[in-house]
């Protein structure tokens, strides 16, 4: 009685594909505290390294600016909070008077951006100077690809109230995905991520300036 029960309880026995993986993670061999020790060396240089830059940078507004934003893009902003704050407060003592005397429209963006983003209160009224009569903008820059890409992040750190904001959006999305089937696949690839990730933070952001908050 008691072997029948158990034969009909018994679990059908599964016949799984093995995996693609093999079994290399089972022979992962732990590095050694010499190996571990040198690592750690070579990481604090290239930190070292990073920040004598960004020091060096101070006198370069573009400079600067592009390498707090490549910073943040690594995700690796953490090893840098007192470099990039120091970056941002010489950029906001400027931002005024650049976007005054220069119409880069990529580099007036990404100020803008950075700045916003960091929870400083700076004017979208530097924007006006782009507007053209048909409610669209002018782009002044060179490559326009890369600066209507970055007027497109800046607008989503608009809040309520910011007219011209508002339609920095609809031109810039509207133009990028005019440009988009004309890109080589990675560019593509790469600017649809980008609209993905401005879509998802807009909101939030949004709620955060209007708050007072940081974002």
């Amino acid at each position: 009685m008691a072997a029948a029960l158990v034969t009909a309880c018994s679990r059908p026995l599964a016949n799984y594909h093995p995996s693609v993986w093999g079994d290399r993670f089972l022979h992962n061999t732990p590095k050694s505290t010499d190996t571990e020790a040198r690592e750690k060396q070579v990481v604090e240089e290239l930190k070292e390294d990073v920040k004598r830059e960004l020091k060096e940078a101070l006198n370069d507004y573009t400079r600067q600016l592009k390498m707090v934003d490549a910073i943040q893009r690594l995700g690796i902003e953490y090893h840098f909070e007192e470099e990039i704050e120091e970056a941002l407060q010489n950029v906001l003592e400027q931002f005024d008077d650049y976007c005054k005397n220069n119409h880069e429209m990529y580099t007036t963006a990404l100020s803008f951006r950075l700045l916003r983003k960091h929870g400083f209160r700076v004017s979208c009224q530097i924007f006006d100077k782009y507007k053209d009569n048909e409610d669209g903008f002018r782009v002044p820059d060179s490559d326009k690809v890369i600066a209507v890409l970055e007027f497109f992040e800046a607008a989503h750190l608009r809040i309520h109230g910011e007219d011209v904001l508002d339609h920095t959006v609809v031109f810039t999305r509207n133009y990028l995905e005019s440009i988009l089937p004309s890109l080589s696949i990675p560019i593509a690839e790469n600017f649809s991520i980008r609209f993905e990730e401005d879509l998802n933070f807009s909101f939030l952001t949004t709620i955060l300036l209007a708050g007072g908050g940081k974002v």
